[in-house]
């Protein structure tokens, strides 16, 4: 439970972290990880997008990083862009749905070619300047483990509660190493 636990304020902290006393996430804007410059807006307001969104984001990357890309947004996110459709239908929503569904049962979804996985620490807010997605090649966010998680059994600190107390410790740093290899989503 304690590596499980350790392991999901990584995950939140690679996502949205500052650098100070925590990794760097891919949704901080930062010269030391990935710059302003690597966010696209194309086809948003600032409570929507369209499938042009991510048409515009996946070819706003360079294709040596695009082919080993992966989405990555909230599951809010991922079930409107799911219910995307095209119009070629005629009518509004009588069109073919953009998404790819998984057909096999451990294989992620497809959009635009490329895997999309779910993340629950990605926000789920609209508004202007909010990121609500990225497209990242992940070889380029790279995390550095100083020491390993050591746990301390202190027995008589809740002794009289009847109680045990487990102290996790760990030293963890990442941060991406290179801004061109991920391209943010953003609500004008």
């Amino acid at each position: 439970e304690l590596a499980r636990d350790l392991s999901y304020l990584i995950e939140q902290a690679a996502v949205t972290g500052n650098g100070f006393q925590k990794p760097l996430g891919v949704l901080t804007a930062s010269a030391d990880g990935i710059n302003t410059d690597r966010d696209y807006s194309g086809g948003t307001t600032a409570t929507t997008f369209t499938f042009e969104t991510f048409i515009g984001a996946k070819y706003n990357m360079k294709s040596q990083y695009r082919n080993r890309a992966r989405w990555m947004l909230n599951r809010t996110h991922i079930s409107n862009i799911a219910q995307i459709r095209s119009e070629s239908g005629g009518a509004p929503n009588t069109g073919s749905f953009l998404w790819q569904p998984s057909m096999q049962v451990g294989s992620p979804d497809i959009m635009l070619g490329l895997p999309v996985d779910e993340n629950e620490f990605f926000p789920t807010a609209t508004g202007t300047g909010t990121y609500f997605g990225i497209l990242a090649c992940w070889e380029y966010y790279v995390f550095a483990v100083g020491l390993d998680m050591e746990v301390q059994r202190c027995v008589e600190t809740r002794a009289s509660k009847n109680q045990i107390e487990y102290v996790a410790r760990a030293k963890i740093d990442g941060m991406p190493t290179l801004s061109e290899a991920f391209t943010r989503l953003k609500f004008v």
